[in-house]
């Protein structure tokens, strides 16, 4: 399943990760900003990579998020984390795709998207998970890859969605932690903060999924996507207008599906307009008619497409 993400949170999950070649000696790998890092970042990272070379941290956010890049046993990996965990931690596996995933993603309704590397996810107490970082259009997404064997044979999942390098949890007590402009929204609609997080591009497309609210714990509450810049990417209010059929959709949404193959072979499971302080777009989760293969797309208000996730599975 995909994660939801406002109503579909996504997330999720490449931006390309910069190699630096950098000194073993810890002390001499201070951020480029020249920020010191706590004690507790370098002891939570030396504690999760015994003998990690050329290591190579960077502040993200002052007092809270910090990446690392590193090599070990020759294999290129990256940490992030906060001051208290490693939130994620990838090794690369191989700069080409085995023959056997080419094969999986053939079969599958990711036309024009150009895949490269495969990582793979090691936390303590968790199953490994394998990824790849690929481009579609002008956005970067990482594609998420899910083994399963079953009585008939072996199969292959396939999750698309916006990259990231890792995810951060807010609770109530981090709104100071949001964008100013977000926090200034949030305040007009004497809105609180319930929850949520932030999914780490380590860049500028950095994406906010909150739970929000004039009580944010209760029923009354809504998810808001925001950029980072702190304007809204989507939002999720029950004065939404929805559409059930793609008939019921505007023309520019009906368009969009009639002459970008592969979304014409699909149905419309559901979709939705939105407008909140001054921002507007859409939303649309799609079904394929010919297999199981789910997606869905979130639009600005000119009906370009902001990005989409995708779930897809082959029994190979």
């Amino acid at each position: 399943m995909i994660k939801r993400f406002t109503p579909v949170l996504i997330m999720l999950v490449g931006c390309c990760t910069c190699w630096m070649a950098g000194c073993a000696n810890v002390k001499d790998l201070q951020p480029p900003d020249g920020d010191q890092l706590p004690d507790s970042v370098v002891r939570i990272f030396n504690d999760a990579v015994p003998g990690a070379q050329q290591i190579v941290f960077k502040t993200l956010e002052k007092d809270w998020l910090y990446e690392v890049n590193y090599i070990l046993n020759d294999r290129k990996g990256y940490a992030g984390l906060d001051t208290k965990q490693i939130l994620r931690n990838s090794r690369m596996v191989s700069a080409q795709l085995p023959d056997s995933l080419k094969q999986f993603i053939s079969a599958l309704s990711l036309d024009n998207v150009t895949i490269s590397e495969l990582w793979e996810v090691e936390m303590p107490g968790q199953s490994k998970e394998y990824y790849s970082k690929c481009t579609w259009g002008t956005r970067d997404y990482m594609l998420r890859y899910i083994f399963q064997n079953t009585g008939s044979g072996k199969v292959y999942q396939a999750l698309l969605l916006p990259y990231s390098k890792f995810y951060a949890g807010l609770g109530r007590g981090d709104l100071f932690r949001l964008p100013t402009k977000t926090q200034q929204i949030l305040a007009g609609k004497k809105y609180g903060l319930g929850g949520g997080g932030v999914w780490v591009s380590g860049g500028d497309d950095d994406i906010y999924s909150l739970n929000v609210g004039p009580a944010p714990d209760s029923l009354t509450s809504y998810s808001m996507t925001f950029y980072k810049t702190g304007d809204i990417l989507n939002a999720f209010p029950r004065d939404r207008q929805i559409y059930k059929t793609i008939d019921e959709c505007p023309e520019g949404l009906r368009n969009y599906l009639r002459y970008n193959p592969p979304f014409s072979a699909f149905i419309l499971n559901n979709g939705y307009k939105f407008v909140d302080s001054g921002a507007s777009g859409y939303f649309l989760s799609l079904q394929s008619s010919l297999s199981s293969e789910t997606t869905s797309l979130f639009f600005d208000g000119d009906f370009n497409v902001i990005f989409r996730t995708y779930n897809g599975s082959v029994k190979m």
